[in-house]
This record gives structure tokens, C-alpha cells and sequence, in this order.
């Protein structure tokens, strides 16, 4: 076999093995019907990545002519694919630990350098002629030519980007241990294990990709190209064990004949909150109620719901386990339930027949006489003034 044939075998293996897992992501359910919608956004994050790597390898192919030429030394597009890749597949795992430090604002902060050196690079490109490079006496000759310093810079600060994600990573998983600390060792490495093997398997492969931009040699980006098909094949297999996992999570769950099941949104830390004992569930429950009617803090408009967990002293999984095992409810709507039924208190009260519906929702911690109202009709089957009329 002769290495075009190889070359081309190799880039169409890659391409269709991402496109393939790219698809598994985004339609394959996996039979599994109460997702976590965190969850589904990391799918379509991680569909995301994969099907750029797939575009990438095309246009690699196109701009080619199909034609067995290595990479140049510090090749731009290898290391804005290599970049790329390594940022949305960090974040996207990350969001199955700490969705509140996965978002938007953050992403886009990352990819910052990455779009201040496209933008560089395509500017210095049209001024300077940007030189291929095959050969490193050739590169340190062409060193201070725009085009082919913004590249090596480039290349320099994904590979120390690289060492920040990972440090990041690591952060966020110790921070998630410190969280379930007092979680049963096999259930806290439920979900840790797997992400954590997926994390360093891409971090593997983003190191591969950077060996593109150092090693110009066909052989060496032949045998990348196929490691990449090994990768996409072998996370999809990641994804549909860690989906595995969360349904069998739940399984486990109704087989104790919990008095209620997770609510569909639950995360994997609720899920294995919910496998440990009654008991230490009912005490954090009984410190909740016990706190509620003595401070009553939900009468308070400003109150918010994630203050919660400082005030009580839990992680905010267990706590919403506990109150989940405790009433079948979210703890959102167990607040809601307090208020509803502390201002139907307030409307039966005699002394209270002057007060306003309005002065009696602010009372009882809503911000809003529609958003009362709307609850008020929704939990009692009645508006509030139909139901100080029937007293």
C-alpha cells in the first residue's frame, strides 16, 4: 500500500469516525428519558468540538488536493483546531462538575487569545507573505517574519493554555470531592472516574495534535490522523457508559422504595445523594424545618434559595436530596409552599381584612403581586380574594 493510499484512508477513516460521534451525540437518547439538561448541553458542546475537527480534517484534505503533504512547522490551522478542541472538551466535561463556572462569559474568555491571534494572523497575511516551513533552520531563519511569529507564539500559548486546563480541571474535580466528602468512596467515583479518564484521554490526543505542528513529517501525522478515529470512538463509548451509569443510578434508587424518586432534572451528585442512608437525610431535613420556623428567612422578599446551604451548613446536593426525600419536592418549591400557606394564614386573620392582597404577598416573601397571584391560584385551586371571601 502505497502512502497515498494510506494518507487517504486515513483522513476518511478520521473524518467519518468523527462525523459518526458527532451524530451519536446530538440523537442518540440512549434509551435514557429523565436527562439532566446540563448533561444534554455538554453532548451538544462536545458534538460541537467533534464536528469542527471533522470540518477541519476536510478542508485539510481540500486545500490539499487530496495529496500526501505534511503539515509546515507551526501550521496555524493545526493549532487553532488543536486549541479549539482542548477548550470546548475541558469546559464541556468541566459543566458535568461545576455548571455555575462553565458558562458562557468563561468560554468565550479562554478563547480569547485564539481570536486575537486568527485575527493577527489573517491581518499579517495579507501585508506579509507567510512562508511553509519543513525544516527548523528554515523556521529560525523566518522567525521574524509576521505571519510565522504570530504562528510560533500561537503555538507557544496553547501549549501553556493547556497547563492552565488542566489545572483547572483538577481544581474543579477536588472541589466536587470536597463537596460529597461524606459520600460512600464507591459512589463519589461514580461520575469522578469516568470524566476524569475522558478528561485526560482528550488532553492525550490535544498533545498528539500539537506533535502536527512539531513534527512535519507525513508517517508521523498519518499515524495522528488515526489515532483521532480511535479517540472519537473511544469517547463515544465515555459518554454512553456515563449515560449507562445515571440510569442505573436511578434504578438503584427506586429499588430502596424511596418514598420519592429524584426529581427528572437531577444531577448525578442529587442521584448518588440519594443512595445514602434514611437517616442522615431525615437530620438534615429535621435542621431545615427546624430553621424555617424559627428564623423564617422566606418571608424575607430578598431571601434567596442558594444562601441556603451556607446558612444550614450542607452541600446544596444533600440538601436538596433531603427535602426531596422528605416532601417530593425541590426545595424551590418547598419554599413556594411555606409562603403560599403563610399568607393564606394572614388572610383568615380577622385583624387582617383591611390589608391589601398586595401588602399580603410582600408580607409572606413575594416580590410581585402577579407572581402571588399565579402561585396562590395554582397551589389553593383559588384566587387570593376568593379565598378571604369564603371566611
Amino acid at each position: 500500500m502505497d502512502i497515498h493510499t494510506l494518507y487517504i484512508i486515513a483522513y476518511a477513516t478520521s473524518t467519518t469516525s468523527c462525523l459518526g460521534s458527532c451524530a451519536i451525540l446530538l440523537f442518540l437518547n440512549y434509551g435514557n428519558i429523565e436527562t439532566n439538561p446540563v448533561y444534554l448541553k455538554a453532548r451538544r458542546i462536545l458534538a460541537f468540538a467533534t464536528f469542527l475537527v471533522a470540518i477541519g480534517l476536510l478542508i485539510s484534505l481540500t486545500t490539499r488536493k487530496w495529496q500526501p503533504v505534511g503539515w509546515d512547522i507551526a501550521s496555524f490551522p493545526v493549532t487553532l483546531i488543536a486549541s479549539s478542541q482542548t477548550l470546548l472538551f475541558t469546559f464541556s466535561l468541566i459543566l458535568l462538575f461545576n455548571e455555575q463556572y462553565a458558562t458562557r462569559q468563561r468560554i468565550l474568555l479562554h478563547a480569547t487569545p485564539s481570536l486575537l491571534f486568527t485575527l493577527a494572523y489573517a491581518g499579517a497575511c495579507l501585508i506579509w507573505k507567510d512562508h511553509p516551513v519543513y525544516a527548523y533552520s528554515e523556521w529560525k531563519s523566518l522567525v521574524t517574519n509576521p505571519p510565522s511569529l504570530i504562528r510560533t507564539l500561537y503555538l507557544l500559548a496553547y501549549i501553556i493554555q493547556s497547563g492552565i486546563y488542566a489545572k483547572l480541571f483538577l481544581h474543579e474535580r477536588h472541589t466536587y470531592l470536597s463537596l460529597l466528602g461524606g459520600v460512600k468512596t464507591e459512589d463519589r467515583w461514580l461520575k469522578l472516574g469516568q470524566v476524569t479518564s475522558a478528561f485526560f484521554l482528550a488532553s492525550g490526543i490535544g498533545l498528539c495534535t500539537l506533535s502536527l505542528a512539531l513534527n512535519p513529517y507525513l508517517p508521523h501525522e498519518i499515524t495522528v490522523t488515526f489515532l483521532f478515529t480511535v479517540f472519537y470512538f473511544a469517547f463515544g463509548i465515555f459518554y454512553a457508559n456515563f449515560s449507562s451509569t445515571y440510569r442505573d443510578v436511578r434504578t438503584r434508587i427506586r429499588e430502596q422504595n424511596s418514598a420519592f424518586s429524584p426529581p427528572a432534572g437531577a444531577d448525578m451528585e442529587e442521584l448518588i445523594c440519594y443512595l445514602q442512608p434514611d437517616d442522615d437525610n431525615n437530620r438534615l431535613f429535621k435542621d431545615i424545618e427546624a430553621y424555617f420556623q424559627k428564623e423564617q428567612p422566606y418571608l424575607d422578599p430578598d431571601f434567596r434559595i442558594s444562601d441556603l446551604p451556607r446558612t444550614i451548613g450542607a452541600n446544596p446536593h444533600k440538601l436538596s436530596t433531603a427535602v426531596g426525600r422528605a416532601t417530593g419536592l425541590t426545595v424551590q418549591d418547598y419554599v413556594l409552599r411555606l409562603r403560599i400557606g403563610h399568607s393564606a394564614d394572614l388572610l383568615l386573620l380577622p385583624e387582617n381584612a383591611e390589608r391589601t392582597i398586595e401588602d399580603i404577598a410582600f408580607s409572606s416573601g413575594f416580590q410581585s403581586t402577579s407572581t402571588y397571584n399565579r402561585n396562590f391560584l395554582k397551589l389553593m385551586k383559588t384566587t387570593p380574594s376568593r379565598f378571604r371571601s369564603r371566611t
